[in-house]
């Protein structure tokens, strides 16, 4: 049996790897921690006492742990067996956070500022203490924030946290080699090709603005603890790779990819918007991709089509 720890951070692909897990646990009958709804506590620190009790094992313990919550590792591990892997995914930066402002429309929250001209601002106004969260949860430093970590760290703290998420976690996803990250995965679980094909959740339609190089610099030394724990895991996952093996590895990614394309071909008759009238379940917003089933009653094209609500709804019922 293989249990799974997931820290879901926000803007860095992971309900895409959200998704894998649910629908893996779910095939599988295994038990999810989950409370009322499809977060557990975010913002606020998870704590055990969040969890329904009747979702989990006699034990108390969850067999797979994949909604938003905010890192509490004490109150984590009570959720958790002992032989758990732990998983997060991290991604750049300069591009997560364009994403998370465009996407949780926080130029509406920053005065109706676009992300240009709020990044006209100095690094000393960006990075003051006082620069608010939207709804508490959203703003810089992003995946330190979901670490349950303070948003603003002097160096020494900043490499403290470092060293305790290098020795938590098993394996540190990267959202820009998204396809080396689940062949990783997948050998680090012992799961196979068809147990990590997933599709693309909650990625923006309406394309990537480019911004000014001096702004995607602006960008890096607002989010710098963000940037160093990037770059730190970055090079981690350089150096498994070539452990793994360069040509082994692009073998791997070639064959997932063409995999992908069968189940792509199988399961979707088109590639919508996340509002489209024709899906029965909604995406949270409208400019996001979403997927119109193909005509198949394949359980497993159901579960990867699905948005993020809806699964962890089917998954609780299932539980219950």
């Amino acid at each position: 049996m293989i249990y799974v720890m997931f820290l879901k951070t926000h803007k860095c692909a992971s309900s895409t790897v959200q998704n894998i897990f649910l629908r893996y646990g779910y095939q599988h009958n295994l038990t999810f921690a989950l409370g009322k709804g499809h977060i557990l506590g975010h913002p606020r620190k998870f704590n055990y006492y969040m969890l329904d009790r009747n979702l989990l094992t006699s034990s108390g313990r969850a067999d797979i742990f994949t909604v938003h919550s905010l890192l509490n590792i004490p109150e984590h591990q009570k959720a958790m067996y002992p032989d758990a892997k732990w998983i997060t995914i991290v991604r750049d930066p300069v591009e997560q956070f364009p994403s998370l402002f465009k996407y949780y429309e926080l130029n509406t929250y920053y005065y109706n500022m676009d992300i240009e001209t709020f990044l006209k601002h100095s690094v000393e106004a960006l990075r003051r203490p006082a620069l608010p969260r939207y709804e508490g949860k959203h703003g810089r430093n992003s995946m330190l924030f979901d670490m349950g970590s303070p948003d603003i760290l002097p160096l020494e703290k900043l490499t403290e946290v470092i060293h305790e998420m290098d020795n938590l976690f098993h394996y540190v996803m990267i959202a820009e080699r998204m396809d080396e990250s689940l062949i990783l995965l997948k050998h680090e679980l012992c799961w196979t090709n068809d147990d990590i094909i997933g599709f693309t959740k909650n990625a923006r339609v309406d394309g990537k603005e480019k911004l000014p190089q001096a702004l995607e610099d602006k960008i890096t030394h607002m989010n710098a603890e963000d940037t160093v724990i990037y770059k730190h895991f970055l090079v981690k996952h350089i150096k498994a790779v070539e452990a793994f093996g360069i040509v082994k590895m692009a073998k791997e990614v070639s064959n997932l990819k063409d995999l992908r394309k069968q189940y792509f071909d199988r399961c979707v008759s088109e590639e919508v918007l996340g509002h489209d009238e024709r899906l029965s379940n909604k995406e949270w917003k409208g400019n996001v991709k979403a997927y119109l089933p193909a005509d198949t009653n394949d359980e497993t094209c159901k579960l990867i089509l699905m948005g993020e609500v809806e699964l962890v709804n089917l998954v609780r019922k299932k539980t219950k």
